[in-house]
């Protein structure tokens, strides 16, 4: 794209698998003065009922562990923490003005959607990929916990997402 040639900037679950530094100066170059860069997450697991979120942390804390336990995958991507993100903005120095906002959706959810969501994370499915038997017991015990906490089969929920921003 051109140099000063875009309004907005928009990154929708993805900012974390990209270099901050060379996206903001890339983001910096092709935004136009007054433009906005925006980056949302969700955070995970969505809310739901404790028995759910527990089972989610607790596959998801078997992940990181198997991530850190295992070369072979940990090496297989970069992810840069969210947590950072408002920071990298900030001091990128590419912004008059940054901040965070948050918000939330409340919807119906299925357990197979739950399970889904849980099945996108970039994290579980290196890990079903590459070496399933490390987890698929702790995947089938989180399965198992999920179709016991949707007692209808049906859940809300609520999507909770942060959204980062920053004005040029």
């Amino acid at each position: 794209m051109p140099d000063d040639s875009a309004d907005v900037v928009f990154c929708s679950q993805s900012f974390h698998w990209m270099n901050p530094q060379d996206t903001l100066s890339e983001v910096n170059r092709i935004l136009k003065k007054g433009g906005i860069f925006a980056a949302v997450d969700c955070d995970w697991p969505p809310v739901c009922n404790a028995n759910a979120e527990i089972a989610y942390m607790n596959l998801f804390n078997k992940v990181r562990l198997i991530e850190e336990e295992n070369n072979d995958i940990r090496e297989t991507f970069h992810r840069w923490d969210k947590n950072n993100h408002l920071k990298n903005l900030i001091e990128s120095g590419y912004f008059k003005y940054c901040r965070e906002i948050v918000f939330d959706n409340c919807e119906e959810c299925s357990i197979e959607r739950f399970l889904a969501l849980a099945q996108s994370q970039g994290g579980l499915q290196t890990i079903l990929k590459h070496s399933p038997e490390l987890i698929e017991n702790d995947y089938l015990n989180f399965q198992k916990a999920v179709y016991k906490s949707f007692d209808t089969g049906r859940n809300k929920v609520s999507f909770c997402y942060r959204m980062r921003i920053g004005i040029k």
